[in-house]
């Protein structure tokens, strides 16, 4: 008998930790009630208007490419009802922590303020506001406290003011992207400190001053776009340092002074280990700038390349034969 209590007993709790697990995974997948509030705080500063973009033929042709819908996600989070499942969000399984927010392509209109709720979100590792009207709001600092970051996408949202200093602190930043607003002022070099960083845009502000010398520090990059700015002076020598760059564009600026002609200086760290010189190198434009002198050599040499742009600077010779490109 004793024995058959003592089963019934093991029988019992083991039912009993089951049902403990299951619904502790279950309450797991509900939104953390904090990052909730703050998502709807966020929601009243915004309306919804696409209509927007049929009076701005720039903004027409770009979104047409890049947003082919429109979704009014906001019309989704309601209170009461589990943010896990809102439209544009996405959760921790466990911890039900807002790690996701993509608002991109929503139609946005209203004001990011440095007091955000959005800001509240620290657990964040992906956020994306690309194509969205933020009405000129001042690129806030605030966005560093994110600082669980891997992505972020602000593209096309209507940001102006500098790039704050303070970008320094996401430290898990792999992929950048802040093309097509109205920033200004010039690169904070620690902006560079991003080790982890594989994808910049800044293409398409107002962006000035000389590029950084200090491309070194992000060995990982490996798409880089400057393009579309007022950068002045001499392409940064660090930037031949990048073995696994497969895009480069500087088009469209005041850059001047010639390329370097050859990269196996001792300066130059890592070249010597690839015969190619730029081993992944696929896209390269430079144009529109005021460049000169010879074209060298080690670009007829990048194997890789399929998109090779230097038309409209001042180069004095070609100095070799590109089978396909615009020079």
């Amino acid at each position: 008998m004793g024995y058959l209590m003592l089963l019934v007993v093991r029988v019992v709790l083991c039912v009993y930790m089951f049902m403990m697990f299951h619904f502790a995974c279950l309450s797991s997948h509900l939104c953390h009630s904090q990052d909730s509030s703050a998502l709807l705080h966020f929601k009243t500063h915004f309306i919804f208007n696409p209509s927007l973009f049929d009076y701005d033929y720039h903004y027409d042709y770009e979104y047409e490419y890049e947003c082919p819908h429109v979704y009014p996600k906001m019309s989704t989070w309601e209170n009461g009802t589990d943010c896990c499942s809102w439209m544009g969000v996405t959760c921790h399984s466990v911890s039900g922590h807002v790690i996701g927010l993509d608002l991109s392509c929503g139609a946005l209109v209203g004001n990011i303020h440095p007091n955000s709720t959005l800001f509240h979100l620290t657990h964040l590792q992906t956020l994306n506001l690309a194509f969205n009207f933020f009405n000129h709001s001042p690129f806030s600092s605030q966005f560093s406290k994110l600082v669980s970051l891997t992505h972020l996408n602000l593209s096309n949202c209507g940001f102006q003011g500098p790039i704050s200093s303070s970008f320094y602190n996401l430290t898990y930043l792999t992929s950048l992207n802040l093309m097509e607003n109205q920033l200004n002022g010039s690169i904070p070099s620690s902006l560079l400190n991003l080790q982890r960083l594989t994808h910049l845009d800044l293409s398409r502000n107002k962006l000035s001053g000389r590029i950084p010398n200090v491309f070194d520090r992000i060995t990982n990059l490996q798409t880089l776009s400057l393009s579309y700015n007022n950068f002045q002076g001499k392409l940064p020598s660090s930037l031949f340092t990048l073995t696994r760059l497969s895009q480069l564009d500087c088009s469209d600026n005041q850059i001047e002074g010639s390329l370097p002609n050859e990269l196996l200086s001792n300066n130059i760290i890592g070249w010597s280990k690839f015969s190619g010189k730029f081993p992944q190198l696929k896209l390269l434009d430079l144009s529109s700038n005021k460049l000169e002198g010879k074209v060298p050599k080690w670009i007829h040499d990048i194997h890789s390349l399929y998109h090779l742009k230097l038309s409209h600077n001042m180069f004095t010779s070609i100095g070799h034969q590109f089978p396909c490109y615009s020079i």
